[in-house]
């Protein structure tokens, strides 16, 4: 069974990303089990004025309607019991209850994957390191997950595309949401690759500042490994190395070119902290060849 419009009606009522579906789901075997109950409020737990007030108002037709108008955009929509939702989501915190995409999402299951996460303003060294071993994965069937960001995030998506290999772009926005406009005109070369576009924000969401911590944590999780190609102690980059390092995912790290260059500032430092250097493909691909799948 296909219970998608539960998790969306239970999305609408919570919010995206709200970690009071999980607290709500442990009590239930599924999603249309806990619609039941919060509909016939036999619920043993206490829920603020607001949820009450969601409870009454939001019908489970809201939900299939706007399924609907999100497949009339051509954008597909699963929940989390979904046979196609990626099973390296299954076991995060807060996974996501919905997840929108356009392109393969299948592309994500049954193989290996890696995240790819770096600078905006990246060096010609960053870029060419990242082209190179991507298109290198990318050849021996390794998914690349990103950001779908200008610079590193970018470089490896197009390095996939270019072997025609699918890569998994994740959204901090509606995946039918022009951003960043420098990308957009790399958005077919995409999906024509067998990739896809992922977010668990619903259409026509702007990407603010706020979505990109939570999306990032999807982006650690999808891949079985990741590698940081070029970052700073500012970067964002090191916010989902260590959420990766958190999930036990392996992580990789590009040796700096200069080691004065602020630029790899934060490469340095999570060299320090234990990541394993990055000096090939095959340093990535040993692993999966070594227990990781």
């Amino acid at each position: 069974m296909d219970d998608t419009k539960y998790w969306m009606w239970l999305t609408m009522v919570f919010g995206v990303g709200n970690r009071r579906i999980w607290e709500v789901m442990c009590l239930f075997e599924d999603a249309q089990e806990a619609y039941q109950a919060l509909t016939e409020q036999s619920v043993n737990l206490r829920f603020t004025e607001k949820e009450n007030e969601n409870f009454r108002k939001t019908e489970l037709s809201d939900a299939e309607t706007f399924i609907g108008k999100c497949r009339e955009k051509g954008i597909e929509v699963i929940g989390f019991s979904h046979k196609d939702y990626p099973s390296q989501l299954r076991h995060l915190f807060n996974p996501p209850a919905i997840l929108y995409y356009k392109g393969n999402i299948s592309c994500l299951n049954g193989t290996r994957t890696v995240t790819t996460v770096g600078t905006r303003n990246a060096s010609d060294y960053g870029l060419r390191a990242a082209n190179t071993i991507c298109s290198e994965l990318a050849a021996k069937n390794v998914v690349i997950v990103s950001g779908f960001a200008v610079g590193i995030d970018i470089a490896t998506h197009l390095a996939a595309a270019d072997k025609n290999r699918p890569t998994a772009c994740i959204m901090g926005c509606g995946v039918d949401v022009n951003y960043p406009k420098p990308n957009e005109q790399f958005r077919e070369i995409i999906l024509k690759s067998g990739g896809v576009f992922v977010s668990e924000y619903p259409p026509e969401t702007p990407a603010l500042p706020k979505n990109f911590p939570a999306r990032n944590r999807i982006l650690a999780a999808l891949g079985r490994a990741a590698i940081v190609f070029e970052a700073s102690m500012k970067s964002g980059s090191l916010i989902t190395a260590r959420l990766a390092s958190e999930q036990g995912r392996e992580l990789f790290v590009l040796p700096p070119a200069d080691l004065f260059n602020g630029r790899f500032s934060g490469n340095i430092q999570l060299l320090r902290d234990g990541a394993q250097a990055l000096y090939s493909s095959e340093d990535v691909l040993d692993c999966f060849r070594f227990g990781s799948s």
